[in-house]
């Protein structure tokens, strides 16, 4: 929340995430993955999943449905439980991004050193001439 970044928010970004965040969580499950889910988005009417929790595809898309686009308190919050009891958390984790800051890419590098797989899948948005990443994007 400190970072310039999430001064402002991005709906077009965060649309694109909800998306690609609930056809990996479908296709997860039908594989027969356990889903656990947590959120620094913004989510009304529902308490905060700050803590990676189990989710079902269908819950996900119904949370996803209240969320918001801008941030309701830094990465950091998400990457914690993880880094403290890592043991606890899956060995493959998915990060759904649309920027991080260095102390965030950090933390990030310290839970592959844990042994945490880290995937970062970044919103995917049109331009003229093409797609981006999204990340570059952002920050216009």
């Amino acid at each position: 929340m400190s970072e310039p970044h999430w001064l402002r928010y991005h709906r077009e970004a965060f649309e694109v995430l909800c998306d690609e965040l609930s056809a990996w969580a479908d296709g997860l499950h039908r594989g027969g993955a356990e889903v656990l889910f947590a959120t620094n988005a913004s989510v009304s009417l529902r308490r905060l999943k700050s803590a990676p929790d189990r989710i079902t595809p269908s819950a996900l898309r119904s949370l996803l449905a209240h969320a918001y686009p801008y941030a309701a308190y830094g990465l950091e919050v998400l990457l914690l439980p993880v880094l403290r009891a890592p043991d606890a958390y899956p060995g493959e984790l998915i990060l759904f991004s649309s920027w991080e800051s260095a102390r965030h890419a950090a933390a990030l590098r310290q839970l592959e050193r844990m042994g945490k797989a880290v995937h970062v899948v970044r919103p995917k948005l049109r331009e003229q001439g093409g797609e981006s990443d999204g990340h570059h994007d952002l920050f216009h």
